[in-house]
């Protein structure tokens, strides 16, 4: 078996990957977070050419992953000199620091999450995906956040980003995150806890798809641009549209957008939300199916011409026709 390769998605918009950032008015794009979610993914030569299907786990797979799970966060808790409390909920282990009385707030949005992304694939929300469960490490502290980034996932942590997603070419992963920060938002609880759930959301996302099917690489726009739907379907951002629209007058092609250069550009996300909004829009059973052809191995030009019979040109051009004129 091929040793498998770390992948990282990080969120960089406010509480969890993320700050919120200068506003500008008559800009719309400063209306939207500067980078809404990085999925910093890196192909095997395995998972790229020969995917492998990812069956249920067994009840003794489940079972030793749990416990493997909590091992680990105790070895955490000496290595990082601090005191997880956990919780365990139908899908999800979150280790976390934070007080007992925010735990149902955790339960809620991490269960929610998982419910927003399994409706998105159409799988039932009693299925879990993973072997086990989600580790997600919660932190109360941005700086306590970093350290572990740095010293256990070897990542320096920019100081605007608020959670990620770690994980490896087989499935196997955790997530990372610090509490919503008010003081970004300006002293409104509200908004910073709504942003922490979106970036929980989008993260929670690239979770998902990397234990949906087999271990398939998936191209980055599309990978963001399914993140960013399922989030912005929970949490809808002002200007989305508006700035899409902008973007689209400023460049003559996005052909380059669709291939794989490394970490997307802040102005990226929404444009990779809007593509794949454009290819579920006029069903979402074909976008399905489109994304189960990538996952289960099959070129993502290919997938695109057997399922709406057309190109990379070709969905730009439906791509600028829908973003003209949706709300």
């Amino acid at each position: 078996m091929p040793s498998p390769l770390r992948v990282v998605g990080i969120c960089m918009v406010f509480a969890v990957f993320s700050v919120w950032p200068s506003r500008l008015k008559g800009d719309p794009a400063k209306d939207i977070p500067t980078k809404p979610g990085e999925e910093m993914l890196r192909p095997s030569g395995a998972s790229a050419n020969k995917p492998v299907k990812f069956l249920p786990a067994t009840k003794e797979q489940s079972d030793g992953a749990i416990a493997a799970a909590k091992k680990h966060a105790a070895e955490i808790e000496t290595a990082m000199a601090v005191t997880f409390g956990t919780i365990e909920t139908p899908h999800f282990l979150i280790f976390t620091d934070w007080d007992k009385r925010e735990y149902d707030f955790l339960k809620t949005n991490v269960e929610g999450a998982y419910v927003a992304v399994s409706r998105q694939f159409e799988i039932p929300i009693k299925d879990n995906v993973f072997i086990g469960k989600l580790p997600i490490y919660m932190f109360a502290k941005h700086e306590v956040f970093k350290k572990f980034a740095k010293d256990l996932d070897g990542f320096d942590v920019p100081e605007n980003v608020a959670g990620y997603y770690s994980g490896n070419s087989l499935g196997f992963g955790h997530m990372v995150m610090w509490k919503p920060d008010i003081a970004a938002a300006n002293g409104n609880t509200k908004a910073a806890e709504r942003q922490w759930a979106y970036v929980l959301t989008h993260e929670f996302t690239h979770a998902f798809v990397a234990r949906y099917r087999t271990n398939a690489f998936i191209p980055r726009w599309l990978n963001e641009g399914v993140a960013e739907v399922v989030a912005y379907q929970q949490f809808p951002r002002p200007n989305v549209y508006l700035a899409v629209r902008d973007r689209a007058k400023q460049k003559k092609s996005f052909q380059d957008f669709f291939v794989d250069k490394g970490s997307l550009l802040a102005e990226d996300y929404h444009v990779a939300q809007t593509m794949v909004e454009t290819m579920i829009v006029g069903n979402p059973k074909t976008f399905l199916s489109y994304f189960n052809d990538v996952k289960d191995g099959m070129k993502p030009e290919d997938a695109l011409q057997k399922n709406y019979k057309t190109d990379l040109p070709g969905l730009e051009t439906a791509w600028r026709k829908y973003i003209k004129d949706v709300k």
